[in-house]
């Protein structure tokens, strides 16, 4: 890499920086339930906090990885120390720490990676590394599915760079080990691109029993983690995968066709960008099917397309091989296009195209709360001057109460909740604080003998046109703070 390059990337890395931070900042509260119950709630659990009825049925299942409830009990006890027990400022610390972890696997990874594309290449993959929209939002999720992802980017580093020292195979095998003990799906990336590494470049015997010696310690220390943690003898990997074969009766999932990922990719990472991931990895499997990423992304796209229940959140853990996977697949179309009559003008209105989408996209993503941003009502509610108890109801159908109620961990103390199903008939609101939808307020505000008056609404009003644009006009209404004041 010549310096150059090199000064380019330093002056990329500093804004995403200042990037990662502002959406670490802005991007309150979780992505997916999973996001929260599961690590937060997790450790919430683990230190006796969390009320019972308010555990999540995979804790007593057992079928989690310990490592991101372990660091967020360690993160908050530390916090504690210090004098922060505020669970926003707390919740903002593990983001910052994924941001950290982010920028270091993805600095590494590009400068691996810079050698393997041609020289004219170099910045667009640089700037596609740090700001394809989607990234920023994903690299500050103190999640599973990101937390995995980062961890296989690391190991991908340490086995595809070119000046390999003698341990990377060692380092290689705790990495992505420790993306399998995290998230168990991962382990399907492992396999193939072990069995790339063996069939395709064919490594050393000697090398082989290093990645597997390295990857079978990670294990078994995870094994002593998640036996701790649970207080039981405790295999959580397999746990795992066993609930995902064989299912659960008393919790059945959602079933999907098996095509259904290939729409997803195209609504979800946004049409032009979506089409050009899809592009890519066919024209790799077609002109390269050698390639490391095809081995890669691949047979975990088909695998997950063959388990019938299905989540986009799955395929996160590729999320960081995308930029080098487009850049990859440009670099084998480009002979092509450029041969044309129209190559040139064409890709070049594609690039506007693709700038423009990618760049409304990454506002969006990096300005906006994470999932229906409710959490972010929840410090509205907390500063506002009331006495306890603050009472809060929630207008919205009772099954799907979950999805609105503030969790336990950002709930203020002496919070009492009351659930009004959407469409009931009541005399007044029976609390202080109303969250609802614009729309079903204005129908309980002709039945009711109250009116509402909207404090701040659950998502930046800017975004709610660009937001439903982007689900195909399927997002509903945002969240709305209301509070309930006697009518005129």
């Amino acid at each position: 890499m010549n310096d150059r390059i090199r000064g380019f990337h330093r002056v990329v890395f500093i804004i995403a920086l200042i990037l990662h931070a502002l959406t670490a900042w802005f991007s309150t509260g979780y992505h997916s339930e999973d996001e929260h119950h599961q690590v937060i709630g997790f450790a919430e659990t683990w230190s006796g906090e969390l009320p019972p009825g308010e555990q999540a049925w995979e804790y007593q299942a057992r079928i989690r990885a310990s490592a991101l409830p372990w660091i967020a009990v360690g993160v908050f006890k530390a916090a504690h120390v210090g004098g922060i027990d505020d669970p926003f400022t707390k919740a903002l610390l593990l983001r910052m720490l994924t941001t950290a972890l982010a920028l270091i696997a993805v600095r590494g990874f590009v400068r691996a990676m810079l050698d393997q594309l041609s020289a004219d290449l170099w910045k667009p993959f640089v700037v596609l590394s740090y700001f394809l929209w989607f990234l920023p939002f994903l690299h500050v999720r103190f999640s599973s599915e990101t937390w995995s992802g980062l961890f296989l980017l690391m190991g991908l580093t340490a086995a595809l760079k070119n000046d390999r020292d003698r341990w990377w195979a060692v380092r290689t095998g705790a990495l992505l080990a420790t993306a399998v003990w995290i998230r168990p799906p991962v382990a399907v990336i492992v396999t193939s691109f072990f069995l790339w590494v063996l069939l395709v470049r064919k490594d050393t015997r000697q090398e082989l029993f290093r990645f597997v010696g390295a990857a079978a310690v990670v294990l078994l220390l995870s094994v002593v983690m998640d036996s701790s943690f649970y207080g039981t003898w405790t295999i959580s990997p397999w746990r795992y995968a066993h609930i995902g074969v064989i299912g659960d009766p008393e919790h059945v999932f959602d079933a999907l066709p098996w095509y259904y990922y290939v729409p997803w990719v195209v609504k979800y990472a946004i049409p032009p960008i979506g089409l050009c991931l899809l592009l890519a990895l066919l024209l790799l499997l077609w002109k390269r099917p050698t390639q490391p990423l095809v081995w890669c992304v691949l047979p975990f796209l088909l695998i997950h397309s063959i388990l019938p229940h299905k989540e986009i959140r799955f395929l996160y853990p590729l999320a960081d091989l995308m930029p080098i996977l487009m850049i990859a697949g440009y670099q084998e179309a480009r002979p092509v296009l450029t041969g044309t009559v129209n190559g040139r003008p064409l890709i070049r209105l594609c690039v506007g195209l693709f700038a423009v989408v990618n760049t409304l996209g990454l506002a969006v993503a990096s300005t906006s709360p994470a999932g229906n941003g409710r959490v972010d009502l929840a410090p509205v509610v907390r500063d506002r001057p009331m006495s306890e108890p603050i009472r809060i109801a929630y207008l919205t159908d009772p099954k799907f109460a979950w999805r609105v109620c503030f969790p336990h961990f950002y709930r203020a103390r002496g919070t009492s909740d009351t659930i009004i199903a959407t469409g009931m008939t009541v005399d007044a609101i029976p609390a202080d604080l109303l969250i609802a939808r614009a729309t079903d307020v204005r129908t309980l505000n002709d039945r009711c003998g109250q009116c509402m008056k909207k404090i701040v609404s659950a998502e930046p009003e800017w975004t709610t046109p660009l937001l439903r644009l982007y689900s195909w006009g399927d997002r509903p209404e945002p969240w709305m703070l209301y509070a309930a004041e006697p009518s005129k």
